[in-house]
């Protein structure tokens, strides 16, 4: 995987992050904005001089909207942690590919597995002479091969 690749990815993660920060923050203030109300109007209740009362705001199909909202932020804050966490995972890929890239050269690059993780791939000279070498042997291998079973069937 390239470092642009690598890039895009942080981008959209921080983007992502930006938008869900941002809903954290409007429904955040709304369910402060509720609690105050709440507490207003137990204060009023008390006032009285009644018992404290259950009270429970509601709206479209009787939902409580306190539990409702407090679902919602810890589900955002969720989802905010597991994007906090592969954008830190990115972060740590990118320095890993550029300390690569200085130490041994723009030919290591990554590549993801079927589980996520990644994998390195090296095309050096080394490698490249190497995969020669094998070709050129296993060429003369088959051929040794047909030369003994050539053999096998002049004895017969």
């Amino acid at each position: 995987m390239p470092s642009k690749e690598l890039k895009e990815r942080e981008e959209i993660l921080q983007a992502l992050l930006k938008k869900i920060d941002a809903d954290i923050d409007v429904f955040t203030k709304r369910l402060e904005k509720l609690h105050a109300k709440h507490d207003e109007l137990s204060g009023v209740v008390l006032d009285a001089g009644l018992e404290p009362v259950p009270i429970s705001f509601q709206a479209g199909k009787n939902a409580d909207v306190i539990g409702e909202l407090e679902s919602h932020v810890l589900e955002l804050n969720k989802l905010k942690n597991l994007l906090s966490m592969k954008l830190r995972r990115i972060l740590q890929e990118e320095d890993l590919l550029e300390h690569l890239q200085t130490e041994f050269g723009k030919n290591v690059t990554f590549k993801r597995n079927a589980k996520g993780g990644i994998e390195l791939q090296v095309q050096d000279k080394d490698a490249e002479e190497a995969f020669g070498q094998l070709q050129l042997s296993k060429k003369k291998l088959d051929e040794l091969r047909e030369q003994i079973h050539e053999l096998g069937d002049a004895e017969e």
